[in-house]
């Protein structure tokens, strides 16, 4: 048996857009325009220095954190790109580490998880 169809092997996730006559589909696509926007804003404090190239791989754990991090600081930053009426001031983007998605909408004061929109970095 490979690996691939090995029973411990869970199924690839599927890609499940929602239909644009669902009531938060216009906060949908403005998350989508505002991630398109992210290297602009992106700013990040890490130096790295005194290693090969050889070794580059090794940082990849760090470097996929930071730029997690920075997604979720930035989205948040940029509220007024994916929020302009103020509809949502209750949700912000929150980093999930080790898990599928990376980035939920979250309600704060609930813990309440917004269906759509979650990121996978």
């Amino acid at each position: 048996m490979s690996i691939k169809n090995s029973p411990a092997t869970p199924a690839p996730p599927i890609r499940q857009l929602p239909k644009k006559d669902w009531e938060h589909f216009h906060l949908y696509k403005d998350v989508r325009e505002a991630i398109t926007c992210l290297p602009i804003y992106y700013r990040t404090e890490t130096h790295i220095s005194g290693i090969m190239a050889t070794d580059l791989h090794t940082l990849n754990t760090v470097l996929g954190a930071t730029i997690e991090e920075q997604v979720v600081r930035t989205l948040n930053l940029t509220r007024n790109t994916w929020d302009p009426d103020e509809k949502y001031t209750l949700y912000s983007f929150v980093r999930q580490a080790q898990t599928f998605p990376d980035v939920l909408l979250r309600k704060m004061s609930s813990n309440e998880i917004f269906p759509n929109p979650a990121i996978e970095n």
